[in-house]
């Protein structure tokens, strides 16, 4: 969208700004399969361990695996994947986590974007890094 911006100061000024771009998209393209790699293998062993405590340690892990795989969609506007993975967040936090309504209302939003086709505007991006951040600082004993 960069580069078919309307206004030319929006796009890209030179083709090093380009491959530069194109360098951190690949980057995180490898970041977004170890996460995901990560989350698969450690619902695996929760799935099979009867230790409570590692399976509190493991959920925990998930829950900041899974909001930074967030922070990733929403620096790259994936709306989809963004509301897929705060869904996930939401159900992986007890319904008594004070960030659950947050998280909720910012899902109801991104539903809106989807549906109505409108792009996240810096300023929802900015309050959903916002919330990552509550949601991670709250991860401790709300976990399901």
């Amino acid at each position: 969208s960069r580069m078919l911006a309307k206004r030319m100061e929006d796009r890209y000024q030179s083709i090093d700004e380009f491959i530069y771009a194109l360098d951190i998209l690949e980057g995180n393209i490898r970041k977004i399969e170890e996460l995901r790699k990560s989350i698969d293998k450690n619902k695996d062993i929760i799935n099979r361990s009867k230790d409570k405590g590692e399976i509190k340690r493991l959920r925990e892990d998930n829950i900041n695996l899974m909001i930074e795989l967030a922070s990733i969609y929403i620096k790259h506007r994936d709306i989809v994947n963004l509301r897929n993975i705060l869904f996930d967040i939401n159900n992986a936090i007890v319904a008594s986590a004070s960030v659950k309504p947050n998280l909720e209302g910012a899902i109801k939003h991104i539903d809106y974007c989807i549906r109505e086709n409108i792009p996240i505007s810096d300023d929802s991006a900015n309050s959903l890094q916002t919330l990552l951040h509550e949601v991670k600082s709250e991860v401790k004993g709300y976990i399901t």
